[in-house]
């Protein structure tokens, strides 16, 4: 797989009590191209605002506790003019059982598992936590083989996201040798757009683009396990 393009010149500081928050927003940066840094907690957050920061994204459980008495005072202090941008991660929508539809799709993510297949360490680990953040069981491979054993091993998947290109094993072949023992197994692949010519053929609602856009990864497993049914398969050109 291709390596990414140099990161581009802005810093991003970020403050999460849950350390996988932080790594699935530094990932999510990454995929970007934005510089980003991961702080231990609020006092460390400061000293870095203060050696240079084009932006902070940060949960609002870090705003709220006890140790942010300095972080609010410094911005209390900022000038009207300053447009420093913070970034504050909510959680909100009063809850599943106030909301049935949510409440369906978290039942249907909670039984439903996923094999993440990437050469690359950090790119699978970030789709990985991604994916475990949004509720899905995930199981990950690090090269072609990789997946097909442990596929021989998982009894339960329902759905494979599959990095195009990949050294070795390509990700069409290994989706082809899926289709060989389970037809009926959902195949999504991630690719950047230079790899999309060699993906002729397949419909848009099975590949995700890299990096990430918007909602996209969410979106596309979603809409996979909704419609996957016996004999409903992604054919690829031998």
């Amino acid at each position: 797989m291709s390596a990414l393009p140099p990161p581009t010149a802005e810093r991003v500081l970020i403050l999460t009590p849950r350390g996988r928050d932080a790594v699935v927003a530094k990932g999510i940066l990454r995929e970007a191209r934005v510089e980003a840094q991961i702080c231990v907690d609020l006092a460390e957050l400061m000293i870095q605002i203060n050696r240079g920061a084009d932006a902070v994204a940060l949960t609002e459980e870090a705003v709220r506790s006890s140790e942010a008495r300095a972080f609010h005072e410094w911005v209390a202090l900022q000038p009207a003019w300053s447009d420093f941008p913070f970034i504050v991660l909510t959680r909100h929508g009063g809850g599943l059982e106030r909301n049935p539809p949510a409440r369906m799709d978290t039942a249907r993510k909670a039984s439903a598992r996923l094999i993440v297949v990437d050469d690359d360490n950090a790119v699978r680990e970030v789709t990985a936590a991604t994916l475990r953040e949004l509720g899905y069981t995930v199981l990950e491979a690090g090269s072609g083989g990789a997946a097909l054993e442990l596929l021989e091993r998982s009894a339960n998947v329902d759905l494979m996201l599959i990095d195009f290109a990949m050294p070795g094993m390509s990700g069409a072949e290994v989706a082809r040798r899926v289709q060989t023992t389970r037809p009926a197994l959902p195949i999504l692949f991630v690719t950047n757009y230079a790899d999309r010519a060699a993906l002729e053929g397949v419909g848009e609602a099975q590949i995700i683009g890299k990096p990430f856009v918007d909602t996209e990864l969410h979106d596309k497993v979603r809409t996979a396990l909704a419609r996957r049914a016996p004999g409903k398969v992604v054919r690829l050109r031998p």
